[in-house]
């Protein structure tokens, strides 16, 4: 990326919109496209920040070091993704309460279900946490078991869930659209 490309392009989104922004890196590692070094993903978050976006994401795997830098810069998601398997209750627990230890503003987990029990496991998880932690949470399962999780999450704790307004960047997402009917029909 060429230095100031960043920000020159998210200066220009928040010059045409009054939503918040959100900006985010997402290594292949944890789902995404982007083949960086720690050092590269360091600059490229910090240049994120330059823009003075309202949010921006970072990756627990990045280390405690880097993560810890990097919360001092904006206000942050602090994300993992688990895309083979639902971890233990436990484990998405303390993983949750690490992030917001390490300073996340929004501790956000997502996780891949392989049954009906999985996702139910997410949504306790989520309701343990949101009621103990001092920070708002963001947690989901992916795929197509997972869809329930992004729509009725916030009756058990979570405070964001992400749709889709073209090609899904996660598994399960669902299309703004249905999303934004559903969540009428709840909020009715």
């Amino acid at each position: 990326l060429k230095e100031g490309h960043l920000t020159n392009v998210l200066e220009e989104i928040k010059k045409h919109t009054d939503k918040l922004v959100l900006g985010t890196i997402r290594t292949a590692s944890e789902g995404g496209e982007g083949e960086l070094t720690s050092l590269e993903y360091m600059h490229c978050i910090k240049e994120i920040c330059d823009a003075h976006v309202d949010l921006v994401d970072i990756e627990l795997s990045q280390g405690y070091e880097s993560v810890m830098e990097l919360v001092q810069y904006a206000h942050v998601i602090m994300s993992e993704h688990h895309f083979e398997e639902t971890p233990s209750r436990e484990d998405m627990q303390e993983t949750l309460e690490k992030m917001e230890i390490l300073g996340a503003d929004l501790p956000k987990l997502a996780v891949m279900p392989e049954s009906k029990e999985d996702l139910l496991t997410l949504l306790e998880a989520t309701l343990y946490s949101s009621q103990r932690l001092g920070k708002p949470i963001i947690t989901m399962s992916m795929g197509k078991l997972g869809r329930l999780s992004r729509m009725m999450g916030e009756y058990f704790g979570s405070c964001m869930t992400f749709a889709t307004a073209k090609d899904a960047s996660a598994p399960g997402q669902v299309p703004l659209d249905d999303l934004k009917k559903v969540l009428e029909v709840l909020h009715d």
